[in-house]
């Protein structure tokens, strides 16, 4: 996705709607379970959501793409049922160590794209994220027919988040 694309210029291509959402983008994955041993040496299991920031994160996608979607197709508009591509950017906060290292002409120098285990899969950031549009852009995420996806890490004076953009698939 070219990160210097205007949503003026998004939408004047046809795109169903776009918007950015700031903060720290968070991953859907699975739930998982810890076995323990309990009194009397029985043997037990807990299961929990390891995902942390993704009830904050889901409300945050959700409140802007519908204020976007408001703005951008009127208040009356209700999820589209057609296909759907969606583009989307995940932006993380460089490290910090970054700052301090500076390449040619004054510019920070490129880094690696984001793959520390911390930021999260591509795939489980985008599991979170589409379920968060469901009943606001479409009626069901099955409906995304194309989907491209990075993570990438902020420029310098960019705020962390998502930047999205989402076009109905001519069929």
């Amino acid at each position: 996705m070219n990160r210097s694309a205007t949503e003026a210029d998004t939408l004047a291509h046809g795109a169903l709607v776009s918007f950015f959402v700031p903060g720290k983008p968070a991953k859907k994955g699975s739930h998982n379970s810890r076995a323990f041993v309990g009194a009397g040496g029985q043997l037990g299991s807990y299961t929990y959501d390891a995902d942390k920031g993704l009830t904050k994160w889901a409300k945050a996608v959700h409140v802007v793409a519908l204020a976007a979607v408001r703005e951008q197709r009127g208040t009356g508009y209700t999820p589209t049922i057609a296909p759907v591509a969606v583009r989307v950017t995940f932006l993380f906060a460089r490290p910090k160590s970054h700052g301090l290292r500076w390449g040619t002409r004054g510019k920070p120098r490129q880094l690696p794209p984001p793959t520390s285990r911390m930021l999260g899969d591509v795939d489980k950031l985008c599991r979170g994220f589409l379920d968060s549009l469901t009943g606001v852009v479409w009626q069901d995420d099955s409906q995304v027919v194309r989907l491209e996806a990075e993570k990438a890490y902020c420029e310098v004076n960019e705020t962390p988040g998502a930047r999205v953009v989402v076009l109905e698939v001519q069929t």
